[in-house]
């Protein structure tokens, strides 16, 4: 199987949501996940924003969240030369809260097991569960625990990744790889305590018969072009997607592929 790997075909992907992931019980809000492909060579994430090659067209990416309208106007145009280049491709994931608890729910509990009793709460009453014990590079992590709403997102995210990845085989006729690069997930720690990334790398696995790989999480959100580029286009498609006079209706077309359920 290794060697089969060596020569499958292989995507790369950066994600990030808009707004945060974190969920409540309030059905309603919409959640954007944003996917940036790299199509060409693993450079092609690399040259975007204030890296992109070309000094006419160099943007230098900050967050959607604090930008101006100037900005956002100039970070459109930014996009569509990024996708005429033929080294990004756009797609897009929205969902509402309800949604994401009954879809993560149900694919965390399909691969994982059913969702272990509550071992504790937090200062908002919101339940956790004891989690570790697994075998992270061979060694198994220490007993932590993790609120139930952020496995219910890494479910989505795990099954929105899925489905990203048959997408993609769909089209190539023939099984490929592809490889994740995510933001922060949900309340995790950092350091060398990836907790999170580590349950939706194994979720990821079962799901996809390995080829679905996280190989990378930043360990500050938000600091390179390409993850203010993810950002950035969560951000444009959540703006899109709430008011539908936005101006920047237009800019949909930079999307190759759009997935809806709410």
């Amino acid at each position: 199987m290794s060697s089969e790997n060596e020569t499958m075909k292989k995507y790369a992907v950066v994600i990030d949501v808009s707004p945060s992931e974190q969920i409540n019980d309030d059905d309603d809000p919409i959640k954007v996940m944003a996917l940036v492909f790299g199509l060409k060579s693993p450079r092609s994430f690399d040259e975007v924003g204030s890296n992109y090659p070309d000094p006419l067209h160099k943007f230098a990416l900050k967050k959607w969240s604090s930008a101006s309208d100037k900005y956002k106007t100039e970070f459109v145009k930014h996009a569509r030369v990024l996708t005429d280049s033929g080294n990004i491709m756009f797609g897009s994931n929205i969902a509402s809260n309800a949604v994401i608890r009954d879809v993560g729910l149900r694919y965390w509990e399909l691969l994982m097991g059913k969702m272990p009793s509550p071992s504790s709460v937090n200062k908002k009453k919101r339940p956790r569960v004891l989690m570790g014990g697994y075998k992270v590079d061979r060694q198994p992590t220490p007993k932590y625990e993790v609120l139930i709403d952020d496995l219910i997102v890494i479910g989505w995210y795990a099954e929105s990744l899925a489905s990203c990845l048959k997408g993609l085989v769909e089209v190539n006729g023939e099984e490929v790889k592809l490889d994740v690069l995510i933001d922060n997930l949900p309340n995790e720690q950092g350091g060398e305590d990836y907790y999170k990334a580590t349950l939706l790398r194994e979720v990821c696995r079962r799901g996809t018969k390995g080829l679905l790989s996280i190989v990378g999480v930043p360990e500050h959100s938000d600091t390179m072009q390409r993850e203010l580029l993810a950002d950035n286009m969560a951000g444009l498609m959540s703006e899109i997607n709430s008011n539908d006079n936005s101006k920047y209706h237009e800019s949909l077309s930079l999307f190759r592929f759009n997935r809806k359920t709410v």
